[in-house]
């Protein structure tokens, strides 16, 4: 993704990115956790040790989280028995 484009998604100037990138500034965590998401990284993805075993979630196995958030207790083991039985 080009800076511009960035600039455009995130709505953090062009400039201050450069500036982020050159080191003459540092994000807020505001502006930081804008640009990570519109880059598709995850704070922790950004922070983490690159020697880690760690698995990130797909896109839709994200959304899958966020939906199974809102349910109930009897919806989310419902749901859950559901999963079992497609394998």
């Amino acid at each position: 993704m080009s800076k511009y484009r960035l600039a455009l998604v995130s709505d953090i100037s062009q400039s201050h990115i450069t500036a982020i990138e050159r080191g003459n500034s540092q994000p807020s965590f505001y502006v930081l956790r804008r640009l990570l998401d519109c880059m598709g990284v995850s704070l922790s993805e950004f922070f983490c040790d690159e020697d880690a075993d760690i698995i990130y979630p797909s896109p839709n196995e994200r959304e899958i989280i966020e939906l199974l958030r809102g349910l109930k207790p009897e919806s989310e083991r419902a749901l859950l028995e559901f999963i079992r039985s497609l394998k």
